[in-house]
Order: C-alpha cells, then structure tokens, then sequence
C-alpha cells in the first residue's frame, strides 16, 4: 500500500495516526519507531521524542527502497498519553513545532492492538502497570474495545535512544526489531545485519545528533526539491507538479508561496495556530533534544563533536527555512530564533515541577528495575522465583518543597470535596511556598510530614516497590550551592536491614559522602499509623519499614552511579535473608 506523506510535521503526524488505525485494522504491514524506557518502565524524554519524531518523519519521505513497509514509518511515543501533561518542556516545544499533542501516537493506542491469546484485559505488566494509564476517555475506551489485534510478524520496529525492546512491547514485538539508533551501552539484542535500516550505537551527548548525522543527505534532498524553479522550469505548464522521493507530489510555486505565507504569519502572531514550514518545525524539535542533553553546548563532560554538527546543521536548516521564504528578507525567522532563550525556557519547564500534584512530580523522572533468580543471586521463597524491585524518582526540589507540595496537595483535594475547583494555580503555588516556609517555624510541619509520608507510601504500594528512593537536586538559597538529597524507604519483610547494607556493608556512606538526617520524614513511620510500633515496624507483621534520608556530599554521582548501588545491596540482603 502506498500513500502521500505530508510535507508539514503537524500534517504528518495526524497521517501517521490515522495510518496505524487504518493498517492495523487491515492487518497490513507498520514500521514503527519508538523511543526510550528504563526496565520496562515508560520514560521518554526529550531526546526519545525528538529521535522517534525525526527519524520517523525523515525516514518516511525519503524511504529505502527495499522497506519493510510502504511509508509512513509510525512514531511511537513510549508512554501513556496523560504522561504528556507532566512534562512542561514536552508542550513547551509543540508551541515551538506547531505539533498537535493529540496527534501523537502513543501507549494507549498500541497497548489494546496486542496479541490477545493471553489475556482480553489491557496487557499491563505487572512490574510498571501503575505507570501505564488505561485510555482516558470514552471515545478512547471505545477505541480500545474495537481494536484489532496486531501480528507481529507484520511490523518492524527502529529502536531510537535505545537499543532493547522491553516491557509489554518487547514481549511480543522484540523479535522484530530491525533497526537501531542509540548512544548507551550497546546491550547485544539488536542483529548485527539490519538493512536497509540502520544499525547505529555509539556513544554522544545526544541520540538526536546521531540521528540527524545519518538522515543529513535525506533532509539536504528533500529541502533541495523545494527550491525556486528554474528558468526552464518556470515554461512547464502550470498544472505540471513534480514528484518527490516517496511518489508524492506538489505544486513547488504553491509551496514557497505557502512557506512564506507561514514564516511571515509566525512573525506577525506567534501565538496563531498555523503550519510552519517543516524545516522549521523539524529542527526546532532537534535542537530542543541536544540543547537539553549537553546544557545547551556547555556540558565538557557530555557534549561531543556531532553535538556540535548536529546544531550548525540545524541552525542552517531555520535559515534555509527564512530563505526560502522570502530571499529579499534571509532573516526573517533567523532573528526569531534564539539559541540561548529557547534552551531558557525549555530548561525552565523542564524545572518546574511545584504545579504539579506530588505523585506526578515522583513519577516525572522515575525509574524501575528488577531482581529476580539468576539474575546476581537473588533465590527462591518456597520453591517460587522471587522478583524484587527498586524504583527510583529524580526530582529537582528539595525534600522541603516535596513536603509543601504534600500539604498542597491535602488541602486542594480537601477543597475539590467542597466546591470541586481546587483552586487556581497560583494559589496551589503559594501553598507549596507557604508550607515549605513553614518547616523552620513549627507551625503545620509535623502535619505536612505526615502528609509527606502518606504520599510516598501510598507511590510505592501502588507500584509494589520492595524499596523506592527519592534523589533530590536543587541549588541551597542560603549558600548557593548545587545540592542532593537521598530519601531511602524499604516496605517489605524481605528487605529487613536494607539501609544498613546500604550504607556501611557495601561502602556506599563513603562513595557518595552520605551525611544521615535525623529529622524531619527521617522519623516518621509507615504512612498509614495502624499498628504501627512507633520505630517503623508493623506490628501485624505485613510490613516492616525502615526508611533513612541523608545529604549527598559528593554531588557528581547522581542516579545512573546510585541505582546499582540500590540494586546490590537489594541482592545482598535478600540473599542473607
């Protein structure tokens, strides 16, 4: 089956989706690509997003010739649609790109298609189903029944920042796994032979840089076939169009005439909903990946040569954009363009988690493994396989704005149940504020530790988390300094001792420079305070928790350092157990 690809983002997003649902009905082929998780556990970042947009669309227009399927190739974005809305930097950039947020192809579009042998209910792993949300709304429910089951051996799938396919997707889709363009540890799943796809693994500042390096020539071609006729061009009748790479065609006048139309209406009302010029769009989503990932070009320890390329290129891509445009005005969009205010803002939103209730902040940068037989030693509990997890959420607030935000939290909700509002957000800002002021005066502080408590509880319960921490970073208003937190919290039997181990067995007090807190949630027991001993004990013994916070003096090692440290200790105790 063949089919015109749209040439502008926000068009081609809404083809794909509504391509997916007409082939997967049909039982037809799909090339996929989809972009990062962690063990199972959707986590897309801005990098994931701006891999799985780029190479899809690139890929599309400019298709290989002996393509597993006809184009479009599918962008999948590899969380649940509600997980949009606690991303700020995602929507920040769709006001950047002109991209529909509802366009977008997501978990809760492919989750209902799986193989059904196994189960009629939505295929929710055991080990993240908390983090995967059920379709939200009664179109999508209904959308979800009506969905036909998709074949494996029907797709192919082009892994972006990352090079294993796992979790539900990984389970019936892994084997079909024909591509690949990532910069971490390459884990061997991928074949080694994948053309006429890529097999890409390397190490850079960002995925999105080893993307845009492959697919150069793809975007130099297209960008090229949209230049101003020549002469000879220009004696063609006018009904006469030209044919793209992927068999689509179009009038090239009407396009430079659209494309300047689109830029001019940009600088006259960015605000205005509108289609911008793909070049536009499309690197505006690039840069916002690799800006992020290296600080904007400034991270010594992260940024790397096709970092560097990767943004000259792009920036010559906006220009290219304002010149085709209008050539007696080359600057129009250029001079629109700030490199430095636009990694501000995506930075800024990427930040801002204060207006988000507290168990999305907790689950924003969250991330999940397991431990199970084999796997480092963990064994048997009655001849049964024991599975442990760890998960672990990064958050760029102090413990003290998390409690604020607890305590906001408890008084919206207690204000929804009156008038079903809860407030503006203005108002649940000043709370946070208010109550984070608070814990140097008395006040409402043992309160809004407990809420605290409750709060985190009640996350890792959902998630049947046998340990959970919570790393903090912010900068200390009083001294100016970067700063990290670590809260340790253990809700199982099996993990009797855990902080212990954590702290002096395995040595991880010295590596990390662990400095204990003693007040505050250090002190709290379990959340819920039914028969609770008082010391963090169950005395119904379902649960024993033990739970420790600590400064982290040596600030360089952040979570990719301390999760394995997390995990060895997990299987250490649950191996002298």
């Amino acid at each position: 089956m063949s089919t015109t690809v749209p040439s502008s983002l926000r068009a081609f997003l809404t083809h794909t989706k509504s391509q997916f649902r007409l082939r997967a009905s049909k039982g037809e082929r799909l090339t996929f690509v989809i972009g990062n998780e962690s063990s199972g556990t959707p986590n897309l970042d801005l990098d994931s997003l701006s891999c799985t947009i780029l190479y899809a669309y690139l890929r599309s227009r400019d298709s290989p010739k002996h393509a597993f399927a006809s184009p479009p190739y599918i962008p999948l974005l590899n969380i649940p649609a509600a997980d949009i809305a606690i991303r700020p930097e995602f929507r920040t950039l769709f006001r950047h790109a002109d991209i529909d947020e509802k366009s977008l192809l997501t978990l809760d579009d492919i989750l209902p298609t799986l193989p059904r042998s196994e189960s009629s209910a939505p295929h929710h792993s055991p080990s993240t189903s908390s983090s995967f949300s059920p379709p939200s709304s009664s179109r999508q429910q209904a959308e979800a029944s009506q969905a036909s089951s998709i074949d494996p051996s029907q797709t192919s799938w082009i892994l972006v920042d990352h090079n294993k396919l796992q979790g539900e997707l990984g389970k019936h889709f892994g084997a079909h796994v024909h591509g690949v363009i990532d910069h971490h540890d390459d884990e061997g799943t991928v074949r080694k032979d994948t053309e006429p796809e890529p097999r890409v693994v390397e190490k850079c500042g960002s995925c999105t840089s080893l993307v845009v390096r492959y697919l150069k020539e793809s975007w130099l071609a297209l960008a090229e076939e949209e230049k101003p006729m020549t002469a000879k061009e220009e004696e063609r009748p006018d009904s006469e169009t030209v044919t793209t790479k992927t068999g689509q065609s179009r009038d090239l006048e009407d396009s430079i005439a659209s494309t300047k139309h689109q830029i001019a209406s940009q600088s006259d009302n960015p605000s205005a909903s509108r289609s911008l010029p793909w070049q536009y769009s499309l690197a505006k989503v690039a840069l916002a990946a690799i800006l992020i990932d290296t600080s904007n070009l400034q991270s010594t320890d992260k940024t790397c040569p096709a970092d560097v390329d990767a943004v000259s290129f792009l920036h010559e891509r906006i220009a290219a954009a304002a010149t085709a445009a209008d050539k007696s005005q080359p600057g129009i969009e250029a001079a629109a363009y700030d490199r430095d205010n636009f990694f501000d803002e995506l930075s800024a939103a990427k930040g801002d988690i204060t207006s988000l209730p507290l168990c999305d902040a907790l689950r924003k940068d969250y991330k999940m493994w397991e431990e199970e037989e084999g796997s480092g030693g963990v064994g048997k509990e009655g001849g049964e396989k024991v599975v442990l997890k760890v998960g672990v959420s990064s958050v760029v607030a102090s413990l003290a704005t998390l409690r604020g935000m607890a305590l906001r939290d408890r008084d919206r909700d207690r204000d929804q149940g009156q008038d079903g509002t809860g407030g503006s957000a203005s108002r649940n800002e000043a709370t946070t504020t208010e109550a984070t002021e608070e814990s140097s005066k008395g006040g409402k502080d043992e309160e809004s530790w407990k809420d605290f408590s409750r709060a985190v509880t009640s996350f890792q319960r959902s998630r049947r988390l046998d340990v959970f921490a919570i790393m903090t970073t912010f900068t200390n208003e009083r001294s100016g300094d970067f700063t990290r937190e670590l809260l340790l919290q253990t809700l199982s039997p099996r993990m009797r001792g855990f902080v212990s181990v954590f702290e002096n067995d395995i040595g991880t007090g010295e590596k990390l420079g662990l400095e204990k807190v003693t007040s505050g949630i250090a002190n709290k027991g379990p959340a819920n305070g039914d028969g609770n001993d008082g010391n963090g004990n169950d005395t119904n013994n379902e649960v024993v928790m033990e739970r420790a916070v600590w400064r982290q003096k040596n600030v360089g090692i952040s979570r990719k350092g301390v999760a394995p440290l997390l995990r060895e200790a997990l299987r250490k105790v649950a191996r002298d157990s």
